[in-house]
């Protein structure tokens, strides 16, 4: 059966859908809505006004979120504070319904290629502009080191975003092969210029999460040329990587910091506080929302009255406890064999790479509807041999087809 293309008008929704996710502005003038809030509703209103080739049958994983979401609706008459429970709710609801269209879309190779270079130029246009200072900001003046970010945004989310964007660019030219050999020695200098940038934010996990993905990305494997090309560009981008931490004040000292006094922001002592919570409610929790009211006791915090876990396991074991992860677990799981199960793809060892490291980064981070990972979990359900993985046919200027290329698996 030959796959129907999606509207043009859907293609350029998720672009821009897409660009504008590392490109978040915190502080509005009071204007409430993300940006990416603004444009994933713009992603999802195309989707749903020109549905051709824009929803397919919903990966597994889909469903077990779903299950989630409805107990995370069920369990809100526990919780205390209303609003934000249903603004958390409208929130989740949406990377849902994103994470069934962006996992169609993905399904075409050279679409989803493209798409993952967007994502990359925007952050390396977000980086020139940090560089040069038209964007830069101090996030935070500590005892140990100046954090800096862009746009204002939360150093961790600016360094996690740009780590991707690297990893994204290794992953295309030296692990998919996506880029053709006249193109690789090109990506170097956006490659150089994002490791740059991310060091001043001295934000730690996001450099753990970069170097776990380069090693899955530059594994040696394949032919016995492309096994030593490999190991010798895992050796530069290490040495480099080392060097660049080493240069910048801020990351080196951060990372002293950690190993002498562990010293890890707070979370040493709000992972002990948010185990005791879930021991003593392990299957329902304390409620949606009310876990983070209720954590704030154990760890106070002068700026905000309630806390964070930073950790997505203990979010989610405090928030609904075992009844309500369970589920949630069990998708990510399905993700996470979907990108090994990539490995066969045409992307090769890039989705597996991509959902370590978002992995690495939820256990130094809470947010369950961030919507840069459920971009990746996407990736990893379109891009696994299991489901079709398809060329859409390329139009004329009349819009008639012109070639379709399909290659796919019983499902």
């Amino acid at each position: 059966m030959t796959p129907t293309s999606p509207s043009r008008v859907v293609v350029l929704a998720l672009f821009v859908y897409v660009v504008s996710l590392p490109l978040e502005i915190p502080e509005r003038g009071g204007f409430p809505l993300e940006v990416h809030t603004a444009t994933g509703a713009l992603l999802l209103l195309a989707a749903l006004l020109l549905p051709r080739g824009a929803w397919s049958r919903p990966p597994a994983a889909f469903w077990w979120f779903a299950g989630y979401f409805y107990l995370f609706i069920c369990m809100g008459v526990m919780t205390q504070y209303v609003g934000q429970w249903l603004k958390d709710a409208a929130t989740f609801l949406q990377v849902l319904l994103l994470f069934w269209v962006t996992s169609t879309l993905l399904r075409d190779v050279r679409l989803a290629t493209r798409v993952l270079l967007a994502y990359v130029a925007s952050c390396v246009f977000l980086s020139v502009l940090q560089r040069l200072g038209v964007t830069a900001s101090v996030a935070e003046v500590g005892s140990i080191a100046v954090r800096m970010t862009a746009l204002g945004q939360n150093p961790n989310t600016f360094a996690h975003n740009l780590s991707l964007a690297l990893l994204i660019l290794v992953g295309l030219a030296y692990g998919a092969d996506r880029l053709g050999s006249t193109r690789r020695p090109l990506v170097w200098l956006p490659a150089a210029l994002l490791g740059v940038t991310i060091m001043p934010t001295a934000a730690r996990g996001a450099l753990l999460s970069l170097a776990v993905g380069l090693a899955i990305v530059l594994l040696p494997r394949g032919s016995s040329s492309r096994q030593l090309r490999n190991v010798v560009l895992a050796g530069l981008a290490f040495a480099c990587l080392t060097v660049i931490v080493w240069r910048s004040d801020a990351m080196r000292d951060r990372l002293v910091a950690s190993a002498e006094s562990n010293d890890l922001a707070k979370r040493e002592d709000l992972f002990p506080a948010a185990w005791a919570m879930f021991l003593q409610r392990p299957l329902l929790g304390w409620g949606p929302v009310n876990n983070r009211f209720e954590l704030v006791r154990y760890v106070p915090r002068n700026e905000l009255p309630f806390r964070e876990t930073h950790n997505l396991m203990l979010e989610l074991f405090t928030e609904s406890g075992l009844v309500g992860a369970t589920p949630f677990l069990i998708g990510l799981a399905l993700c996470v064999r979907a990108a090994w199960r990539a490995r066969t793809g045409a992307f090769g060892v890039l989705p597996l790479a991509m959902v370590a490291s978002l992995l690495i980064t939820k256990m130094g981070t809470a947010g369950i509807a961030t919507k840069m990972h459920w971009l990746v979990l996407a990736c990893a359900v379109a891009w696994t041999p299991l489901r079709a993985t398809v060329e859409w046919p390329a139009r004329s200027r009349a819009g008639a087809p012109l070639r379709t290329q399909v290659s796919s698996t019983a499902n």
